[in-house]
């Protein structure tokens, strides 16, 4: 039988030697605060997307052949245009100011980041900046581990605005954000773009640069000195 005291044989591994990217936290009150500024913002693209919803096709299909030619006859006057019209609902200024989901957010942020690598300033068109990117799942999952450089690099393309924002919200609300939208209950990240003073996501991204600092990637600075800083070691 092995000596219980006998002390564990060490396990060395490697690490990178570069300081990983600096993300800041909310504290909880103001956690709390943009959660509902957000779910605010976005309760109008649920409301449209609630009222716009389209049929099936196979229900258009039956509902055309149940139409007889008086009914067809009837919808038009004398002058050939409707009788009564249903206004329909605008569609919201914010939907154009929102990428949602993953996929989106990352193309969009990765199409900035290379702009910003090719004197931005020069560019004649580029892609609208991004003021803030909300997160409602845990960052270090290894999906989403690329969120802080990419907002970082791709504020180089708009230097002249605030630094994109990374607001790390707890995975719980991901269920009120989904329901504000009126879609499925996964939205794992989602982007608000620069809009217009009078945006309807203006107090939303005010109280996120105010409350949340702009992402901090030490490592790119620490690649352009090319200077050799060792190997790191961990011990456990």
């Amino acid at each position: 039988m092995k000596d219980a005291n006998k002390a564990r044989k060490p396990i060395y591994t490697t690490a990178s030697p570069f300081a990983q990217p600096k993300v800041s936290q909310l504290q909880q009150p103001h956690h709390d605060a943009v959660t509902q500024l957000l779910i605010t913002a976005l309760r109008p693209i649920g409301e449209y997307r609630t009222t716009q919803s389209k049929p099936s096709k196979k229900k258009s299909k039956k509902r055309k052949r149940r139409a007889t030619p008086a009914a067809s006859e009837a919808k038009a006057d004398g002058d050939g245009m409707t009788g009564v019209e249903t206004p329909a609902l605008q569609r919201p200024r914010i939907r154009e100011d929102v990428l949602i989901g993953f996929n989106a957010v990352t193309r969009h942020l990765e199409t900035l980041s290379t702009l910003s690598a090719k004197a931005a300033a020069q560019a004649a068109e580029k892609p609208r900046h991004v003021a803030a990117v909300f997160l409602l799942r845990p960052l270090d999952d290894l999906i989403y581990s690329h969120l802080p450089t990419l907002c970082y690099t791709a504020s180089l393309a708009h230097s002249e605005l605030p630094a994109t924002r990374l607001v790390l919200l707890d995975p719980k609300v991901e269920k009120e954000v989904a329901a504000a939208l009126a879609q499925s209950p996964n939205v794992s990240v989602l982007a608000v773009l620069e809009a217009a003073e009078d945006s309807s996501s203006e107090a939303l991204i005010d109280y996120a640069r105010k409350e949340v600092q702009a992402v901090d990637v030490p490592w790119l600075k620490q690649a352009t000195e090319a200077q050799w800083l060792g190997t790191n070691v961990d011990i456990q």
